[in-house]
Formats: structure tokens, sequence, C-alpha cells
């Protein structure tokens, strides 16, 4: 996480300094999104446990962040794309509902597969040769 935010403030400060581009600030307001992304692949690329926790934050925090980046830059006016933090929220009982469909489904199949096992070893332990 360290290595993502001092990328960020590297540049931050080379819009700043070379470019001279008057929102570089902006570069701080992409961070945390950054962040919960990089959060995220970690996550899915170790298979931890929390991640479907971090990438509900990060829709979450996807979604908050570009409605106040388009609002600040004023490419969007403030009160009717509020619906923007609505469709983050939406998008998030969305994956919920698809990972418990997939959770139930993978239960399903696993408890089929340990009793066709059961199954498979009550017919096969007698011995009919003897």
């Amino acid at each position: 996480q360290i290595i993502t935010v001092l990328i960020f403030v590297f540049v931050f400060l080379i819009m700043q300094i070379l470019v001279k581009y008057p929102n570089s600030w902006l570069t701080f307001l992409i961070l945390p999104v950054a962040m919960c992304v990089l959060d995220t692949a970690l996550a899915y690329v170790f298979n931890s446990k929390f991640y479907l926790v971090s990438l509900l934050a990060t829709v979450m925090t996807a979604g908050v962040m570009i409605y106040v980046i388009l609002g600040v830059s004023h490419l969007i006016s403030w009160h009717p794309y509020w619906l923007i933090i609505l469709a983050s929220v939406l998008i998030d009982i969305v994956i919920i509902i698809v990972s418990l469909i997939r959770y139930s489904n993978k239960k399903k199949k696993q408890e089929a597969e340990k009793k066709a096992r059961i199954d498979e070893n009550y017919y096969t332990m007698w011995d009919d040769e003897k």
C-alpha cells in the first residue's frame, strides 16, 4: 500500500512541477480507489476470505469518489448525480446476491459429490470374489 501512495505522490509532483497541471490535486482523490483496487486484487490473488468484503468496499469507494471528482471538477451537477452512489449500492447488492447463489451451488455440488463417494464406497466394499 505504501508503494501505491508513493507512486501517486510522484505522479502529483510530476504533474505539479513539470506539467504545471492546475488540477493535479485530483490524483489524491483517485488514491483511495487505487488502494482499494490493489487490496481487492491482492485478496483475490491470495484467495483471502475477505475478498468479497474488499470487493464491496472497492465498488462503494469508487462510486463515491467518481461522484466527488466529477462534482468538484464541475463536469456534473451535484443534485441528480447522487444516484451514482445509489448505483454503487445496487451493484454491491447484485454482487452479494450472485456470490450467495454461487456459494449455494458450490455447497450443493460438494454434497452431491460426497453422497456419490459414499454410495460408491458402499457398493464397492463387498468382496465378491470370496
